[in-house]
């Protein structure tokens, strides 16, 4: 399922699926998957009545082997968005501690959740299927999804480079150095990229990513990246701050 899709076969005009509720709603046009590498028509769907809709794959035109929306499906409206922290998520998932910034702070008195039956995002998987779901533009909790991950649909944005800070970022293993522990990758062909693992964690992290070359799939990392000369390194201290993608 996806909140996005494409109106026309060659993927040039997207729309959201509340917007194509309202426009398109007593018409049983076809839409077409938001992965440009992906043949799979969709059809517009209500989750939860009719206040808010999404896209499925027809059955007869699914989602092709690799395509991630096959596998990462988000319901926004089953997770309690108010108390999402890219910060938090990072800290939870590599073990360092949390810096609140003093906006996060004066956001989180004002945005207070008693909602206890709603989900949260916990791991990198739910993370990465709340962005690809949603449009890059779209905001979940004030926060922009495009300043979230770094894939295909939002490397544009980054003409000048990626930002200092937590990011998710789509990539591609390469190669590693083992002397120096270190693990070589590539996104969106642009963007050399390196990650630091501990002596430890080093021989598992390196063959499953070598493993993931060999099954031609990408890889998601969550990591506080920065520039080093030509490239972006970060540390990777748990396994899981990585997953592959399949």
């Amino acid at each position: 399922m996806s909140y996005l899709a494409y109106l026309d076969k060659e993927k040039t005009n997207t729309i959201k699926a509340n917007d194509a509720f309202l426009c398109f709603e007593k018409s049983k046009r076809e839409y077409f998957c938001p992965n440009l590498g992906c043949t799979a028509k969709m059809t517009l769907k209500s989750h939860k009545g009719e206040s808010s809709h999404y896209f499925a794959a027809l059955p007869s035109f699914p989602h092709d082997t690799n395509c991630p929306y096959k596998t990462y499906s988000f319901v926004r409206e089953d997770f309690d968005e108010s108390a999402f922290s890219l910060d938090k998520l990072f800290a939870s998932i590599s073990k360092t501690p949390a810096v609140k910034k003093k906006h996060e702070l004066e956001k989180q008195d004002k945005k207070q959740s008693t909602n206890t039956t709603l989900k949260t995002i916990k791991t990198i998987g739910q993370l990465y299927s709340m962005c690809i779901n949603l449009d890059i533009n779209d905001e979940y909790n004030d926060v922009r999804i495009w300043k979230i991950l770094l894939d295909e649909r939002s490397e544009q944005i980054y003409i000048k480079g990626i930002c200092d800070g937590i990011r998710l970022i789509k990539c591609e293993f390469k190669g590693y150095k083992k002397e120096m522990s270190l693990i070589y990758l590539s996104s969106c062909n642009r963007f050399d990229l390196r990650i630091h693992i501990s002596d430890e964690l080093f021989p598992d992290v390196r063959n499953e990513m070598y493993k993931s070359r060999e099954n031609k799939k990408s890889l998601i990392i969550l990591g506080d990246w920065h520039k080093n000369r030509d490239y972006y390194i970060s540390e990777i201290t748990s396994k899981k701050q990585y997953k592959i993608l399949g």
